[in-house]
């Protein structure tokens, strides 16, 4: 049986969002700009999210300013199929 995830960005600028989106690429399917569908594991998943947490933090330090959040949450297949139909 294959996990699925859904992943629930906010970012709160465009950079933040482009720096969100470049490393959500090729995890799943963007539904929205913040919300992905994902079969990785979740540790791959968190994996790419601490990455977004990090480029942003090395970013602050220079001065710029912007804020993301995220949420992991499992489906189970009662979830998923309406969202695969």
């Amino acid at each position: 049986m294959k996990q699925f995830m859904l992943v629930l960005t906010y970012a709160s600028s465009d950079e933040v969002q482009g720096l969100v989106s470049r490393h959500l690429a090729d995890s799943g399917l963007m539904i929205l700009p913040n919300v992905v569908i994902s079969w990785l594991p979740r540790q791959d998943l968190e994996r790419r999210l601490l990455g977004i947490k990090e480029e942003l933090i090395d970013v602050m330090e220079r001065g710029f300013e912007g804020e993301f959040a995220y949420a992991v949450i499992e489906l189970t297949d009662e979830q998923f199929k309406p969202l695969g139909q």
